[in-house]
């Protein structure tokens, strides 16, 4: 399970998302709106007349501008003919943002609700009822103070939390790489064998298979990543996801998984009982913050979607305030 996480994360954060998806934007937007918006402007997508090609005539005449140019206009005259194909791909686009709202409105509750079980891993009378019973009130405020600080603009929120989405991951690092040495000094190295991706289906058969679907909530985020492209710039993104991010998910997974093989029967309460005693009540601090920081990436991202699908008619028209003079992407929607 751990080497599937790891070439997950690898794969698809830092290979597809960081490296290849994060090329292409539309005027400094991401997410799949964006793309969406780049195929319209080159196939034409729902356009009457086609935006002309950059092209010296004489270029037309050369063998393999020509040759190239001709394979360009059947695939394209072909897309643009078919209304079937633009009503698939519109819908395709329609579901993935979708997701992505939804993930955003989720997320956030379901982010801060597991930081604050922390209590549970310490006391067996704490039942999930009581705790959110107790702690409701204090989560409900929590929320209200992030989005009513969104009217101050990206660049405010970001510097405003940045310290302890710093805290978090170098925490989470160090706390991995105490559990590897204490419980199991050679789990990094078993970890990056794709070895063990094929005795765990061996082994596991269609079980592993169904298993997949908990290995992908180990990248819900990196979607996310791309559509807030508007909001921070592409190279600030992908340094802090390859230098700080990816680093720490990677030591952290790592430190949980040597913890889990020593003690096998605190699967369901991995991240807090794999915390030292000594620094429990500080990560516990830390956890909570960090899980209501990091609800601001989907906040932004479904304000940046919503701002793309209006241009495209999809969605009713709502106010969107501009919060920087600097970056266009940097919006805000009371």
């Amino acid at each position: 399970m751990l080497s599937l996480i790891f070439w997950t994360l690898t794969t698809i954060g830092l290979i597809k998302y960081v490296t290849i998806v994060l090329r292409p934007d539309n005027h400094g937007e991401g997410g799949t709106f964006a793309l969406y918006s780049l195929l319209c402007r080159h196939i034409n997508f729902g356009r009457k007349i086609g935006i002309q090609n950059t092209r010296l005539e004489s270029d037309v005449n050369l063998t393999y501008y020509s040759t190239r140019m001709a394979l360009q206009s059947k695939t394209k005259k072909f897309f643009e003919k078919s209304p079937k194909i633009q009503s698939f791909f519109i819908s395709i686009v329609l579901v993935g943002t979708s997701m992505v709202i939804g993930d955003g409105a989720l997320t956030p509750a379901i982010s801060v609700v597991s930081a604050v079980q922390g209590f549970q891993s310490r006391s067996d009378k704490i039942t999930q009822s009581k705790l959110l019973t107790s702690l409701g009130h204090y989560i409900s405020c929590n929320f209200i103070a992030l989005f009513l600080f969104q009217r101050f603009g990206t660049s405010k929120v970001s510097f405003s939390f940045s310290p302890i989405m710093l805290l978090w991951f170098t925490s989470t690092a160090s706390i991995g790489v105490y559990n590897a040495i204490k419980y199991y000094p050679t789990a990094f190295f078993k970890f990056i064998s794709q070895d063990f991706i094929y005795i765990f289906f061996k082994n596991n058969g269609t079980t592993g298979w169904e298993l997949l679907g908990t290995v992908v909530l180990c990248i819900t985020g990196a979607e996310a990543m791309f559509t807030d492209l508007g909001h921070f710039n592409k190279t600030s993104i992908q340094m802090a996801f390859s230098f700080l991010v990816y680093p720490a998910l990677i030591l952290t997974y790592g430190g949980q998984g040597a913890f889990l093989i020593k003690n096998p029967d605190k699967l369901s309460t991995t991240f807090y009982s794999s915390v030292p005693t000594p620094v429990f009540w500080p990560m516990f601090i830390i956890a909570t913050l960090a899980a209501i920081v990091a609800s601001q990436a989907l906040i932004s991202a479904s304000f940046s979607i919503i701002k793309q699908s209006m241009a495209l008619g999809c969605f009713p028209r709502v106010n969107m305030i501009h919060t920087s003079n600097k970056h266009e992407g940097q919006i805000y929607s009371p």
